[in-house]
This record gives structure tokens, sequence and C-alpha cells, in this order.
């Protein structure tokens, strides 16, 4: 039995267990747990932030879990499970308390299970209410980082004996065949074929095993930098690596598509799918100032702020000038003698803003007149 440390040592040692989604789900983003900041962010599959602090507040979450109606975190120092909505919100914290270093999770549609580092246990209980099934549904002598449900068996990782053995869901016993060819098995995920996939974090690779758990490669991503959570996005399969603080995207055998999906995280360790597309932001402008305009100079600068925007346009007697400092940005629009009509709109992956209109009025300079003598 191990002993789930404070956040700092879990930085260093990296222990953590990492709860993923099945692949198969059609994922327009996904999610990431990030132990040093204890929060969950939120991505789109092509790896642009959606919020950094989608769900924010929590003490060193471990595993995340996405289910048909609510999102599900691990506190493995506070030894609780809390349950958001689907869109972050809190639907009821702690869900589930009294745990001993709750590191990975799994559903099987009705019941919840929870691995906790600390007892070495797997617990069941009710997915709605939160109630214990049986709260000692799994006990080891050592620690069990991740579980993972499939095809009625609950899969789980035991890093101090470096191997993962299948149990029943309901009877908790061993059931089939263990894997014992790993060096420190963090998180485990499966494929619509069944196969299973594993992350050993001492050897910096993920192996892939078919549904019997016999051997297809032990070395199917190699290269990693403290593997630990896996999630598929579609027909890819995302790796955290919780070293180097980014999350890797893979294809379907093996091969790497992307090196840093997301990059930047602090001490990440969970990812889970979330089948629910984001909507994509409307671009908003402001112009500071007036709107109405008059002016005896041949241009004029327009300032003003931009949000959800990647650009402002500023369109003029057919003429268009653009910045990509959007917020605070500035625009140096050329004016034509008399009135000038300048629509400006802001542009963004959300589409384009309504635009705003600003009229400048360039009045003629007057000619100075000379004087003649009689």
């Amino acid at each position: 039995m191990i002993t789930i440390p404070a956040a700092s040592s879990l930085r260093s040692i990296l222990v953590c267990a990492l709860s993923v989604l099945a692949t198969g789900v059609a994922s327009a983003d996904f999610l990431v747990t990030s132990l040093g900041s204890g929060k969950v962010s939120r991505y789109r599959n092509d790896g642009s932030l959606v919020n950094s602090s989608f769900i924010s507040g929590l003490k060193s979450p471990s595993a995340v879990l996405v289910t048909v109606n609510h999102i599900f975190v691990a506190n493995s120092a506070s030894g609780t499970i809390n349950r958001y909505n689907l869109d972050g919100t809190v639907s009821k914290a702690p869900f589930i308390s009294g745990l001993s270093g709750p590191t990975g999770l799994t559903s099987d549609g009705s019941a919840l299970y929870v691995a906790s580092t600390t007892s070495g246990k797997i617990g069941k209980f009710n997915l709605s209410s939160g109630a214990a099934i049986n709260a000692n549904l799994v006990i080891e002598l050592g620690a069990i980082e991740s579980v993972h449900f499939s095809n009625g068996l609950l899969a789980a990782s035991l890093p101090n004996s470096s191997r993962v053995n299948r149990y029943s869901s309901t009877s908790g016993t061993i059931t089939g065949a263990v894997i014992s060819n790993l060096t420190g098995p963090a998180a485990i995920t499966s494929d619509n074929l069944g196969s299973f996939y594993v992350s050993d974090r001492s050897s910096g690779k993920v192996a892939k095993y078919d549904p019997l758990f016999g051997s297809i490669n032990s070395s199917f991503i190699t290269s990693l930098e403290g593997p630990n959570g896996l999630a598929f996005i579609g027909n890819n399969l995302a790796v955290v690596n919780s070293t180097s603080g980014k999350v890797s995207l893979h294809g379907p055998t093996g091969t790497l598509l992307k090196d840093s999906l997301v990059k930047g995280l602090d001490n990440p360790f969970g990812i889970a799918a979330h089948p629910v597309d984001t909507p994509l932001a409307k671009p908003t402008v402001k112009v500071s100032g007036k709107t109405k305009l008059t002016t005896k100079k041949s241009s004029i600068t327009l300032k003003g702020t931009a949000k959800n925007a990647t650009s402002v346009v500023a369109v003029s007697g057919g003429k268009t000038v653009k910045t990509t400092k959007v917020s605070p940005w500035s625009l140096k629009v050329s004016l034509k003698k008399g009135k000038n009509t300048i629509l400006i709109n802001s542009r963004g992956s959300g589409g384009k803003s309504k635009a705003v209109k600003v009229i400048v009025t360039r009045e003629a300079k007057k000619k100075a007149s000379a004087s003649f003598g009689q």
C-alpha cells in the first residue's frame, strides 16, 4: 500500500492514474486535468483552447471521466469525487467522499468504479446517487492506479507489481489473463475492437493487447515522456506526457500525428473525450471614441477592442486594411475628400462580427487668400 503524497511530491514522481473514455466517440472536444493548477482544461480536437479553467478549484485532480450526462473528477488530495454538468457547472461536490487517494474512474453505465492508489481498492458506487454498492469490490496489497470497464470486466493497473489484472465487475474476483510484461503501468483504454492500450510510465511507451490480454505490440508507441492518461479522439489516440507537460496525438497504427497537440500544461495527468461540441464564440468589436467625425487630414487612425477574434478589418471606398493585434487594435484608414463610410468588423473561428459604421467627413483645406496692393 502506498500513500498519496502532497501535490509537490506528486509532481516529481508522477504518481497518477487517469480515467479514460473508450474510443468510438466522434469527439469535438477533450478534457485534461492538471495536478499543478488544480484545473480541468477543455480543448477542441485540433488542440485549440476552449477554456483553460473549464473546472477549477480542485485538489490534485487525477482522473476525469465523461458519461452521457455528467463529468466526474477525482480529487486525489481530498479523497473525493466531484460531479459536474457537461457545461462544467457543479452538479454535486463532493459526489463521493471518504476515499483514500482516488486516481482512476470508469463506468458501466449504471455504476461508477473508483480506483484508489493509497488504499489499493476499487470501489463500486451508484452512478446516479453516489451511494456505495460495494466500497471494497477489489482489494489488493499494493496500489491500484487506474481502472477501465470493457466487456463486463474491469481492467486495473497495479504499478507496484508491474501488471494489469482483470476483475469481475460484480464479484471483484480476478478473471482471465494478466498482463505482466510492464514496468510502470498507468492508464488503460480500449478501442471498438476490444483491444487494450496501456501507458507504461517507466518505459515511456504505450503497449497494445488483444481482448484476451495477448500482446499485439509492446512498443505500439515509444519515446513518450512520462506517459499517463489515454483517450481516443475520434480514431486517434491522445497520450498525456506528464514530464513534458503536453498531449501528443497518434494515429490508429501508433504513428505520431502531432507531437504537441497541447503543450505548456502544469503537470497534466488525466484526459477524456467530451462528446458535446462547444459552440464557437461569435467575434465582437468596439470602436473607441466617436463614430461621426470631421477632419481635414488625409487619413485617420481608429482604435478599439475586440473579443473572440483573430483579426480586425476596416473597409472604406473599396479598400481594406487589417490588423491581427485585436485587443486593443489600431487601424490607419486613408480618406477621400468629402464623406467616408468605414465599416469595421472582427473575424475569428466563430465567424464575423456585426460591422460598426464610422463616418468621417474630410473637409477641404481653405486656400490662403492673397492680398494685393492698389
